[in-house]
C-alpha cells in the first residue's frame, strides 16, 4: 500500500517551485488547525481531554524570513499557543471570549525533497518545510461548544489575488462541538501547495477523512487574516472577532473566483475534488472548508489554508484512466469483500506512479483495512486493484472517502486526481423488511420479504399470526390473527455476520356492521329505506338474497310482493377490513300486504254516490294499475288509460252503458284479479 509521505514528496515540489519564480517569499504558505477528542478525565469529573493538532508547511529556503520552523519558534521546547474560545448558544453571533490557552509543541519537522527525475531542475536549491504539532487541553462540559485559533504573520509577498499579502497574516480556525457529542475533527488529506497549469483545467483532491464517520461538506471559503498583525509568536486575542478576520482579495478576485474574471474553481460539495485554471501566471490563496453534519445536524467545521501555483506547462498531458473510465462511488454489504481495478494510461509514454490516501488503509483504525494490490510504479499503462474484505462492524450510515492521486515522470509531472466512495451498507440496511404495515384481524394473510442476497441464509419468526410459507426464504407468508400489535422478525446470516430485522404490523379489528331499514309499500313491491349504522368510515355494499340492490351509506331500493329473503350489509374500512350481517324478509302477495276492496255494483247517474267503478284502497295505483271491461258478449267497452283509472259506465265512443252484468279484469302490477260487476242507473 502507498504512503501519504510519498505522495506528499512528489506533490510539494511544487512548492518549491513557486519560491523559485517568487524569491520575496515570506514563511508560512498554508496548513491547518485540528482536534481529536479523547475522552473524559475520570467518571464523573465532567471534565474531557482534547488533543490539539495543527500542520503547517513554511518556506525554508534562503528567501524565508524564517528558515525552519524552529526559528519561528525560538526553540523546540517552545509551544505554539492556541486560543480555546466559548460559544454561547443564547447569542451566537456574539463575539467569543477566550477561555484558556492550549500549548501545542512541535513533533515533527521535515524538508520535503521533490521526488523528481533526475534531468529535471525545477526548484532545485528551495525547499519546502512541514511540521506537525500537537499538545492537549483539558475542557469542562459547554452547552455551546469551542472554536480554536491560531494566528500567524505574514503570507507570501508574491500572492497574486490578495490585497497588500505582505501585510497579511494567517489564522487558523476550527469548531469543535460540546464534549457531550464527542468528535474529532476531519483530516484533510492533500497537500496545501498544488500546482495548475496557465490555461489548463487541472484536477486536484481537497479530499479530508473523518474517523467518526460524519457526512462532509466541502466548500470554498475566504481564507482567513490574523486578527493581530504582529510578527512572531503572537499570544492569541482575548476575544476573537466574530466572524473570524478575513483577509481582502484584490479587485475583481473572491473565495468563489480566486483566479479573477476567465479562471476557474469548482468543487464537487460531496467529496472536496476539485477542478481549478487560471489565465496567467499567480500565486493564489485560496481556502477550503468542511463542514461536519452528524444524523443530519451541523457539528463541526474546519478551514485549510492553500497555495496554488500557476505556470505554463511543458506540452504533457497528465496520467488519465484507461479509456477515460473511473468508477468512482461504490456499495457493499458489510461482511463483503469488494475488489475492483484501478488502470492508468500516459499517453506520452512516461512513467506512471499512484498513491492512495484514506483512513481505510490504515491498519490501526481498520481491521482488515483495505489494500492496494499491485506494483505502485510502472510503465505508461499501469494497473492495480482495491480490495477490501470487509467485516459487519464497519457497515456505516456514511460513505467511506479515499482519493487517488496519480503522476508521471514529466518535468513537471502531470498528476491526475480522483476521489472514491464506497458505501458500506450495515446489517440493519441490508435486511429491511417489506410488507404491508395494516391488515385485518383473522381475514389478511400477507407476504413479506427481504432482498435476496447470494450465501446469506434466512430464519423467521413471527407473533400474532400464523406462516403459511417455510421460515428459511427471504419471504414469508403470514395469516394474521386477533386484532393487536403481530411482528415479523427475520435473521439473516452469512459466513461470519448475523444480521435481524424487525417488522411491527398493525392488527386492526374488523368494523362491526349494523343497519336498520324502514319500508312502505308501492303498487310495484315493498319500498325500503336502509341505514348503515356501522361505526367509522365504511363503504358499504348492499344486496337481496345476494343479489345487489344498491350502495352508499343510505340507500333506496324496491322489494317484490311474493318473495322471501335476506337482505344483506357488507361494509369495508379504509384499511380494506370487512364485515357483514343481514336481516330477514317475507313479503306476501299484493292482495296480502295491501288492503283493496272491488264493488261489485254500481250506479252512475251523476248524484255523486257510487258513480264509478273503482278499487277501493288507499295505495297510489296510478303507476302500475290498469282495468279492462267487457259486457256480456265479451266485447271491451272500457279499458283505463294514463289517469283514467276508473270506469263512469261509459263505452269507450262515449255513449252510456246499458243497465246490466259487466266482466272486469283488474291488473295490479303482476296479479290480475277478475269478476263481475253490475251497473244499475
Amino acid at each position: 500500500m502507498a504512503t501519504a509521505h510519498r505522495t506528499l514528496r512528489r506533490l510539494t515540489f511544487l512548492l518549491a517551485l513557486s519560491l523559485a519564480l517568487h524569491s520575496q517569499a515570506t514563511h508560512i504558505v498554508g496548513g491547518d488547525l485540528g482536534y481529536e477528542f479523547i475522552g473524559e478525565t475520570g467518571p464523573g469529573t465532567d471534565l474531557f481531554r482534547y488533543k490539539l493538532k495543527a500542520r503547517f508547511y513554511l518556506n525554508c529556503g534562503a528567501s524565508s524570513s524564517f528558515p525552519t520552523i524552529l526559528d519561528w519558534l525560538g526553540g523546540e521546547s517552545i509551544p505554539l499557543q492556541v486560543g480555546v474560545y466559548t460559544e454561547d448558544p443564547l447569542n451566537p453571533n456574539a463575539i467569543k471570549q477566550q477561555y484558556t490557552i492550549g500549548y501545542i509543541y512541535v513533533q515533527s519537522w521535515n524538508v520535503i525533497t521533490p521526488d523528481l527525475p533526475d534531468e529535471c531542475l525545477l526548484g532545485e536549491g528551495d525547499c519546502v518545510e512541514e511540521s506537525l504539532f500537537e499538545g492537549e487541553v483539558i475542557l469542562p462540559m459547554n452547552a455551546g461548544g469551542y472554536h480554536l485559533y491560531v494566528q500567524g504573520f505574514a503570507r507570501n509577498d508574491a500572492i497574486s489575488n490578495l490585497f497588500d499579502p505582505g501585510n497579511t497574516g494567517i489564522g487558523f480556525y476550527s469548531f469543535m462541538p460540546p464534549p457531550s457529542i464527542p468528535n474529532s475533527s476531519p483530516v484533510f488529506t492533500g497537500t496545501p501547495v498544488p500546482f495548475i497549469c496557465v490555461t489548463e483545467t487541472t484536477q486536484f483532491s481537497n479530499a479530508a477523512i473523518d474517523a467518526d464517520g460524519d457526512s462532509l461538506v466541502f466548500s470554498f471559503e475566504t481564507p482567513y487574516d490574523a486578527q493581530e498583525e504582529i510578527a512572531g509568536i503572537v499570544p492569541p486575542p482575548l476575544t476573537l472577532n466574530w466572524t473570524p478576520t478575513e483577509v481582502v482579495y484584490n479587485a475583481g478576485f473572491s473565495a468563489t473566483q480566486p483566479f479573477g474574471a476567465g479562471g476557474t474553481a469548482y468543487m464537487d460539495p460531496e467529496t472536496g475534488a476539485s477542478q481549478y485554471s487560471a489565465t496567467m501566471i499567480g500565486n493564489w490563496v485560496v481556502a477550503v472548508e468542511v463542514k461536519e453534519y452528524r444524523n443530519g445536524q451541523f457539528i463541526g467545521r474546519i478551514r485549510s489554508d492553500l497555495q496554488l501555483l500557476s505556470f505554463p506547462c511543458t506540452n504533457n498531458e497528465a496520467p488519465t484512466p484507461l479509456d477515460n473510465e473511473l468508477t468512482t462511488s461504490y456499495t457493499m454489504n458489510a461482511g463483503d469483500t469488494l475488489c475492483f481495478p484501478m488502470v492508468f494510461t500516459d499517453v506520452n509514454g512516461d512513467t506512471v506512479n499512484v498513491d492512495v490516501n484514506g483512513t481505510i488503509f490504515d491498519a490501526n483504525l481498520f481491521n482488515p483495512p483495505a489494500q492496494i494490490l499491485g506494483t505502485l510504479q510502472g510503465d505508461s499503462l499501469l494497473g492495480v486493484t482495491f480490495c477490501w474484505p470487509t467485516i459487519c462492524s464497519q457497515g456505516s450510515d456514511e460513505p467511506y472517502v479515499f482519493s487517488v492521486l496519480v503522476s508521471d515522470g514529466a518535468c513537471p509531472p502531470g498528476i491526475y486526481n480522483a476521489t472514491i466512495t464506497v458505501e458500506v451498507v450495515p446489517g440493519g440496511a441490508q435486511l429491511s423488511i417489506d410488507g404491508p404495515g395494516i391488515v385485518c384481524a383473522d381475514q389478511s394473510t400477507s407476504t413479506y420479504c427481504v432482498s435476496p442476497q447470494a450465501g446469506m441464509t434466512y430464519q423467521w419468526t413471527v407473533t400474532g399470526g400464523s406462516p403459511t410459507t417455510t421460515l428459511d426464504g427471504n419471504c414469508i407468508g403470514v395469516a394474521w390473527g386477533a386484532a393487536g400489535i403481530g411482528q415479523v422478525t427475520v435473521t439473516g446470516t452469512t459466513s461470519d455476520c448475523t444480521f435481524t430485522d424487525e417488522f411491527n404490523v398493525n392488527v386492526r379489528a374488523l368494523p362491526e356492521a349494523a343497519f336498520s331499514l324502514s319500508v312502505d309499500t308501492t303498487c310495484t313491491g315493498v319500498q325500503v329505506q336502509a341505514t348503515n349504522l356501522t361505526d367509522g368510515n365504511t363503504s358499504a355494499q348492499w344486496s337481496y338474497n345476494n343479489s345487489p340492490v344498491g350502495q352508499g351509506a343510505d340507500p333506496s331500493f324496491i322489494l317484490p310482493f311474493g318473495t322471501s329473503g335476506d337482505v344483506q350489509l357488507t361494509v369495508t374500512d379504509e384499511f380494506g377490513c370487512t364485515d357483514g350481517t343481514q336481516q330477514s324478509f317475507s313479503i306476501g302477495t299484493y292482495d296480502q300486504v295491501i288492503h283493496f276492496d272491488i264493488p261489485n255494483v254500481f250506479s252512475p247517474n251523476n248524484d255523486k254516490l257510487n258513480d264509478r267503478f273503482e278499487l277501493i284502497t288507499t295505495q297510489d295505483l296510478q303507476e302500475c294499475f290498469t282495468m279492462s271491461i267487457f259486457d256480456r258478449w265479451g266485447k271491451k267497452v272500457f279499458e283505463s288509460s294514463g289517469t283514467d283509472i276508473a270506469w263512469n259506465g261509459r263505452r269507450d265512443g262515449g255513449d252510456p252503458a246499458t243497465d246490466g252484468v259487466y266482466y272486469y279484469i283488474l291488473k295490479i302490477d303482476q296479479e290480475d284479479f277478475h269478476g263481475h260487476v253490475t251497473l244499475m242507473r
